[in-house]
C-alpha cells in the first residue's frame, strides 16, 4: 500500500501531542505510473517515428517541440528549433501558412498536403503534412507529421518532363523535314526527357549491317564524324548486336573501352573531356520494326536506373520505350541512303 503521511504538533488534552494524518495514495500511485509509462512510451515512439513530427504553439506559431527525424532532415538543433516559428520552416507566403493554420484550428484534424520545408543550408525539402490540435504541458499546440515525398515530386517532375519532350518529339515528326532533321530532334528529345547529356541515333542497313550516324544531340564537335570513322574501320559489332537482337547493351568504362582499341583513334582526342562514362545502346524500334539503335550518355554510371532484368546484354524493351512514332512514310531506301 502507498501512503502520504502529515505530522504536525497540536494541543490535546491539555497536552502537546503529535498528530499524524495517514491517507491512502495507492490509486492515485498506479495513475501516476500509468502516466509515466504512457509518457514514455510517446516520447519513445515520436523519437524512433521515421516521419518527421514537430508541436508548434497554436498563438505564437514557435516550434516547441520536435523529434529527431524532423531535426535531422532540416540540420537543425532542438534548441535552435526553439527559437524559430513556422514561418521560419515553412517555406511559403504567411496568408498561405496562416490559412491552414485556420483549417487545422476549425476541422482539429487537418490534411495540410504537399508542402515545401527549408532546411537550414537553404535548400528545400517537399513534405506531405498533416496537423492536427492537442494538449501539450497545459497548452494548445498543432502536432505536425509530415514525411519527406521529395523522390515522388521528382519523379513526377520528371514524367512530366519526358511527357512534353516526347510530345514535342511526336510533333516535330510529323512535319515534313528531312529525316536527319528529325533524327536531331529524336536524339534531342531523348536527352531532355531522360537523365542522358548526349545521344546519338544510327541508322543500320539489316543486309549490309552498314551503321550511319543520322542524328545526335550533345555530342563533342567532331565526335559524329570521328566516330563514323571509326564504324568504317570495323568498329560496329556492339551496335549491329543490339539491332538485330532488339535488345539493349550496356557499356561501363566507356572511356577505357574506347581508348585502349586503336580503331577507334579519331575520337581518342574527344573522349577524354567527355561527361560520361557509361553507354546505353538502345534499339531503335518503329511498328515492330527494327531500323537501328540510339546511344545514350548518362553523366553518372547510375543517372540512368537499369530496365527490370537488364545483365549485360539485357532483356527486351518494349519499342514504346526505346522510341516515339516516325512516320512510315520512311521508306528503307531513306532510312539507309548514303549521307551524301
Amino acid at each position: 500500500m502507498d501512503v502520504e503521511a502529515a505530522a504536525s504538533l497540536i494541543s490535546y488534552g491539555g497536552r502537546q501531542v503529535i498528530c499524524d494524518v495517514i491517507r491512502d495514495i495507492t490509486e492515485r500511485k498506479k495513475v501516476e505510473e500509468a502516466l509515466r509509462q504512457s509518457e514514455q512510451l510517446y516520447r519513445t515512439v515520436i523519437e524512433q517515428a521515421t516521419e518527421y513530427i514537430s508541436l508548434v504553439d497554436v498563438e505564437s506559431k514557435r516550434i516547441v517541440g520536435s523529434n529527431s527525424a524532423f531535426r535531422e532532415a532540416l540540420g537543425y538543433t532542438e534548441e535552435e528549433l526553439k527559437n524559430m516559428t513556422l514561418y521560419d520552416i515553412v517555406a511559403h507566403d504567411r496568408e498561405s501558412i496562416d490559412t491552414n493554420v485556420r483549417q487545422a484550428l476549425e476541422r482539429g484534424r487537418y490534411l495540410v498536403g504537399e508542402r515545401k520545408h527549408r532546411r537550414k543550408d537553404g535548400s528545400l525539402v517537399d513534405v506531405e503534412v498533416s496537423a492536427s490540435t492537442i494538449l501539450h504541458e497545459g497548452r494548445e499546440v498543432f502536432c505536425v507529421v509530415g514525411h519527406d515525398v521529395t523522390e515522388r515530386v521528382e519523379a513526377h517532375r520528371m514524367l512530366e518532363r519526358r511527357v512534353a519532350a516526347l510530345a514535342g518529339i511526336a510533333a516535330s515528326l510529323t512535319v515534313d523535314r528531312p529525316m536527319e532533321t528529325t533524327l536531331h530532334a529524336l536524339a534531342a528529345g531523348i536527352v531532355e526527357s531522360t537523365a542522358a547529356v548526349a545521344c546519338s541515333v544510327v541508322l543500320i542497313d539489316p543486309q549490309t549491317s552498314m551503321i550511319r550516324l543520322a542524328g545526335s544531340h550533345g555530342l563533342p564537335e567532331g565526335y559524329t564524324g570521328a566516330m563514323q570513322a571509326s564504324w568504317q574501320a570495323g568498329i560496329h559489332g556492339r551496335m549491329v548486336r543490339v539491332f538485330r537482337s532488339q535488345r539493349p547493351s550496356l557499356v561501363h568504362d566507356a572511356r577505357r573501352v574506347l581508348l585502349d582499341n586503336p580503331l577507334y583513334a579519331p575520337i581518342h582526342p574527344l573522349v577524354r573531356e567527355v561527361r560520361w562514362d557509361v553507354v546505353y545502346i538502345v534499339p531503335l524500334v518503329v511498328r515492330g520494326e527494327a531500323l537501328g539503335a540510339t546511344r545514350r550518355y548518362p553523366m553518372h554510371r547510375a543517372a540512368m536506373p537499369q530496365p527490370r532484368g537488364l545483365r549485360g546484354g539485357g532483356s527486351r524493351w518494349p519499342p514504346s520505350i526505346c522510341t516515339p512514332p516516325i512516320p512510315e512514310s520512311f521508306s528503307h531506301k531513306h532510312r539507309y541512303s548514303s549521307p551524301s
